[in-house]
């Protein structure tokens, strides 16, 4: 080839580059222009579905939806003004337990003294809890010491019920008190099996406290006296097996009563405090997922409250669970929007008060933490699982992965919703002082959400 054809060669080939470059750039630029005009356009529809909604006008109503992968708010309406979040609170305590616990539960705490074993609780619940998988490890170590057992309650510095609990919801099952070292989840359970005019009692220590009165009732009712272990029922069981579980008042005396009715030896309290120059060794028992899954997919209150106990007793050696939570909230929270008030595990107190952009922060520092197989197995999945099994299914399979919360007047949902591009949005939506009940909040939600999925 001669000098001027090579010349002319490579002045084409510069050029088809320079021209693919350009129309590169054109394809991109049209691009962002399209996805810009797109999002605009969802936008402005999102805002007249939420501004126009005769459900969401009966009461006060918080949106937060945000893009973390453009760390970009595609909308907010409210999302800086506080709302009572009910279960949503659960999300931190989930955070927080993934920030400070490994991968096991720490399950109990001992000392050897001499040949007394003397131990104290962590605030793990799992112990004969009989909606868990069944672990040994600390009724072993327990039945098989040979000399004399002591429990001690001096790590502890939190009343049994949380601030702002009602008081009126003591025996129901969803307000179950707190302790450093929970047994039987702190309930008592009244199975009535088919043809059977009496129940079974578990554990049977309580069935001394239980007694019988006629009332003409058919429908088997059992309750507890506000500040003492006695149980009434009424009703007579027809047909197949009946159940019943409320919480049983909560002391130290009696925790070492059913330990040792269960270990068939001893228990003594000890009643100095844990001197800091002992060894002290850790009991571990179930993986944490295990309870962290109940947690969130079940909505479980009595759980949340004992992770962060745990947490607490993790951190500093006590159970001081709002130590804890100003300790997070300053420490292991950066960036966050708005200060929280936050006062329990659960979200059962109505003192608790959230906005929805900190919510989606607390989402976000999950989702940079955490992988997002572990946290969609931990979230419940719409459609498919826990509290929002009947809700929110996608048009082939889950969009949303949320946690719920709900309680008088007051119904959010706040997690991660995937588009139907594949991009993970994170959103919570926050519902308080309507005056009647959550189903219409949800059907207004599914299908807002829905819409959201489509457009992005």
């Amino acid at each position: 080839m001669t000098p001027l054809l090579k010349t002319l060669a490579r002045s084409l080939q510069q050029f088809s580059l320079a021209g693919g470059l350009l129309l590169s750039a054109l394809l991109l630029l049209s691009s962002c222009h399209s996805s810009r005009r797109l999002e605009r356009k969802a936008h402005k529809e999102l805002r007249q579905l939420m501004t126009e909604s005769e459900v969401f006008a009966q009461g006060f109503t918080g949106l937060a939806l945000y893009d973390p992968q453009q760390q970009k708010w595609l909308y907010q309406q409210n999302s800086d003004k506080y709302f009572t979040p009910a279960s949503n609170t659960k999300i931190l305590t989930l955070y927080t337990a993934l920030e400070l616990l490994g991968d096991r539960l720490p399950a109990l705490r001992y000392s050897h003294l001499g040949d007394t074993l003397l131990f104290w609780g962590t605030g793990d619940p799992t112990l004969w809890h009989p909606q868990l998988p069944a672990d040994s490890t600390v009724e072993q170590l327990l039945k098989n010491h040979p000399g004399p057992l002591y429990y001690s309650a001096s790590n502890v510095q939190e009343a049994h019920f949380g601030p702002g609990w009602a008081w009126d919801d003591y025996y129901f099952a969803f307000q179950t008190e707190r302790s450093a070292m929970p047994l039987y989840s702190n309930r008592v359970r009244f199975v009535w099996e088919a043809g059977q005019k009496e129940p079974r009692v578990e554990p049977p220590y309580f069935a001394k406290h239980l007694k019988y009165e006629e009332r003409g009732e058919e429908r088997v009712r059992v309750w507890r006296h506000l500040d003492r272990n006695a149980f009434t029922w009424v009703g007579r069981p027809e047909g197949g097996e009946v159940r019943r579980g409320l919480p049983f008042r909560y002391s130290d005396s009696l925790l070492v009563r059913l330990l040792g009715e269960r270990l068939e030896r001893e228990v003594g309290l000890w009643e100095k405090p844990i001197d800091s120059s002992w060894v002290k060794k850790t009991l571990y028992s179930l993986p944490v997922d295990t309870v962290y899954r109940r947690v969130m997919h079940q909505s479980d209150n009595f759980l949340a409250e004992q992770v962060l106990m745990m947490c607490s007793e993790a951190l500093f050696d006590t159970i001081d669970v709002s130590r804890l939570i100003d300790t997070v909230q300053n420490q292991r929270m950066p960036g966050l929007p708005d200060r929280l008030r936050w006062v329990d595990g659960s979200g059962l107190s109505r003192y608790n008060l959230f906005t929805p952009r900190a919510i989606v922060h607390v989402l976000d520092l999950l989702r940079q933490k955490h992988s997002q197989e572990r946290l969609f197995d931990l979230f419940a999945a719409g459609g498919q699982s826990g509290t929002i099994r009947k809700w929110y299914a996608g048009p082939e399979g889950p969009i949303v992965y949320a946690k719920t919360g709900t309680m008088s007047n007051k119904h959010c949902l706040s997690g991660y919703l995937i588009g139907r591009s594949g991009r993970v949005l994170i959103f919570s939506f926050m519902h308080n002082n309507y005056p009647k009940y959550s189903r219409p909040y949800k059907e207004e939600m599914q299908g807002i959400l829905l819409k959201i999925h489509a457009w992005y």
